[in-house]
């Protein structure tokens, strides 16, 4: 397999574009939702941690698991069957660490937001198991 560094500089391109589209969404976005009868800065806050848990939960969940695709792709692209056994051992491994997450969540839910001191912020409910579900699902 030859290297083709047209073609590296391309998909490099398409995928730092990719993965900065949200920031600079948030960037665009965040004038117009910011500001007098708007979102205040506690509103903010809950969108901080509700992000905060949410990109937590995703490394939890990920656990290098693209890493593994990455490091196992050649030792097993020769045979399908190998190939789809690695994918689908990883995709269930995401699964199960997710499933496990959010069981704990549910188990410790309480104590969770009673870490914070905004009253907003101690309903868990509120906020804390939909960011559970995107991070999983990120």
């Amino acid at each position: 397999m030859k290297f083709n560094a047209k073609e590296s500089f391309k998909l490099s391109i398409i995928y730092t574009l990719v993965g900065a589209f949200p920031p600079i969404l948030q960037i665009l976005v965040q004038p117009i939702i910011e500001g007098k009868n708007k979102l205040g800065a506690v509103e903010f806050s809950k969108m901080a941690i509700a992000e905060s848990i949410t990109s937590f939960v995703f490394v939890l969940a990920m656990f290098a698991m693209g890493n593994t695709i990455s490091r196992f792709y050649y030792d097993y692209s020769n045979s399908k069957e190998k190939y789809n056994r690695l994918i689908s051992t990883v995709f269930n491994s995401i699964l199960l660490r997710g499933i496990l997450i959010f069981g704990l969540a549910l188990l410790f839910g309480n104590y969770i937001g009673e870490i914070f001191h905004q009253k907003d912020l101690q309903d868990f409910s509120s906020y804390g198991y939909a960011s559970i579900v995107i991070g999983i699902n990120r």
